[in-house]
């Protein structure tokens, strides 16, 4: 075979891998979409097939119609499926998951926040109590921030959280986490394929961290680690003020969930890069290693050994007893899982 055939031939391949995942995750005409992506494998197939084979079984005639017919055919087929494709518009007017069913909007007068729809379940097993708040925060008592990350099976992969810490000077620490998340419909589960394929929108949501950490601890058994970040008090209360703008604007500009270009993790580094330098690095999209990535920048404090952090950052450890009933307060449980951190 030509270098030029290869070529081609790889790119048939790469389209026709697109094209039938396309189609198998959103399932457009329901059942028959399965007789598309079997007509489109079989053209994918013909056009490929190199020079003399299809002789084998065919006369001249027959292989000359077949080698003319099927690129052109799996061509539109391909343009008709990247047409359908590219005209699917985010939205925020779907039949949303209750974890989901609000993005939160904010007003602000001097250094007084108001945010409206923060997430504050109340989880009980399976169960909820679903109930969203509107709090108020002042930003000359915004004192920390905590990076939460979470892995559920895989080491590599982590869902990454960035908790804001309120001192108000009296001993009393508030918690705002934000999490960006799928914004799932009724009926839809994760996958990481759909998250390639414009299946989810995007959504940040802020919540108590006895709602979105305490679920991931008690209730999903994920594996949860909290690190505090050494950001001065001006880069923090930015990042907050960036935190809100992005999901604020959510509300007017929806944008579509991408698994790799638009996850819980580079989305924050966009953010991020507002306020600070922050090289790319491959363990900003290996998320379950970002930790590593930070100690080594120095934003997780490296005069202890990262795994003297690694440790004393598991949370699931220090909230077991809890079990899966909720019965604790806020500042209880924030104060939990932030036990025996190294200062």
């Amino acid at each position: 075979m030509t270098k030029l055939f290869m070529l081609y031939a790889f790119m048939i391949i790469l389209l026709a891998i697109w094209t039938c995942l396309a189609l198998w995750v959103h399932m457009p005409l329901g059942k028959l979409t399965y007789i598309i992506i079997g007509f489109i494998l079989l053209l994918s197939i013909i056009a490929i097939l190199p020079d003399g084979y299809i002789e084998k079984f065919a006369n001249q005639f027959i292989v000359d119609k077949l080698s003319y017919y099927s690129i052109r055919i799996f061509g539109l087929v391909v343009g008709i499926v990247l047409a359908w494709f590219f005209s699917m518009k985010p939205s925020n007017d779907r039949v949303w998951q209750n974890e989901f069913r609000h993005q939160f909007t904010y007003t602000q007068n001097n250094n007084i926040i108001t945010i409206n729809n923060v997430r504050d379940f109340d989880w009980h097993g399976d169960t909820y109590t679903e109930r969203w708040d509107t709090r108020t925060y002042n930003l000359n008592h915004l004192s920390s921030l905590d990076m939460i990350s979470t892995t559920w099976g895989n080491d590599n992969i982590a869902h990454i959280m960035v908790s804001f810490g309120f001192d108000d000077g009296a001993g009393n620490t508030d918690r705002l986490v934000f999490s960006v998340e799928t914004r799932e419909e009724v009926g839809e589960e994760f996958s990481t394929i759909g998250g390639f394929f414009r299946m989810y929108d995007l959504s940040i949501i802020a919540g108590d961290e006895r709602d979105l950490i305490y679920t991931r601890t008690n209730i999903r058994n994920e594996q949860v680690s909290v690190y505090p970040i050494l950001y001065d008090k001006e880069k923090i209360k930015n990042l907050f003020l960036t935190y809100l703008d992005y999901g604020h604007r959510l509300n007017d500009t929806p944008k579509f969930y991408h698994s790799l270009f638009s996850n819980c993790t580079t989305v924050i580094y966009k953010m991020a890069s507002q306020i600070d330098d922050v090289p790319m690095d491959y363990r900003i999209i290996v998320s379950g290693r970002l930790a590593d990535y930070l100690y080594d920048k120095g934003v997780i404090d490296n005069k202890h050994e990262l795994t003297v952090w690694k440790k004393s950052a598991f949370t699931n450890p220090k909230v077991a007893h809890l079990g899966n009933q909720g019965n604790i307060s806020s500042q209880e449980y924030s104060a939990l899982i932030r036990k025996e951190l190294p200062h």
